[in-house]
């Protein structure tokens, strides 16, 4: 089951998608600022991240830039910020979707079956080539993931091994 983190600090609007989204057959963090909500990723590893950017504490802008230089997590922000000039910095802070406030639920839910679809083709090193001997591989340009990435157990290197 796919799990999605929600950074949002309207605790009504938390609650109603976090009970969507489990009904979907999702598992739903909720943080309600920026700071709770990068110490939750870092903490659970979701699948997705849904993110408001008009929080207390740090702005959704500030923790998508933040974690797009460590992590390739899809991100969707949705928010009630809809000028042209918003979307566009979102989206150029490494934000894979922006949906305006109001917004349609099924769109949003369908929005998210998409962007988790094409991660999952990609697991773990999206844009990365694996190259596989049995057990063994070798990642262009990754840290940290073995083979189809899973975990490695030597974290700093290139090349990794996975359980047979």
């Amino acid at each position: 089951m796919p799990t999605i983190l929600l950074i949002e600090d309207n605790a009504t609007l938390a609650e109603t998608l976090r009970y969507n989204l489990e009904r979907e057959g999702y598992s739903v963090l909720h943080a309600s600022d920026g700071i709770q909500g990068i110490e939750l990723l870092h903490q659970s590893n979701p699948d997705l991240l849904v993110l408001d950017i008009m929080l207390p504490r740090l702005d959704g802008f500030s923790v998508c830039r933040i974690l797009r230089q460590e992590s390739n997590i899809p991100i969707i922000m949705l928010t009630a910020r809809q000028d042209e000039v918003d979307r566009i910095a979102g989206l150029e802070l490494g934000a894979d979707d922006y949906v305006s406030k109001p917004f349609s639920l099924g769109e949003l839910l369908a929005r998210i079956r998409a962007i988790l679809r094409r991660s999952e083709r990609q697991p773990g090193t999206p844009n990365r080539e694996v190259l596989e001997a049995g057990p063994c591989g070798l990642i262009s340009g990754a840290v940290g993931r073995g083979a189809m990435g899973r975990k490695s157990p030597c974290p700093r290197r290139n090349s990794t091994c996975s359980p047979a």
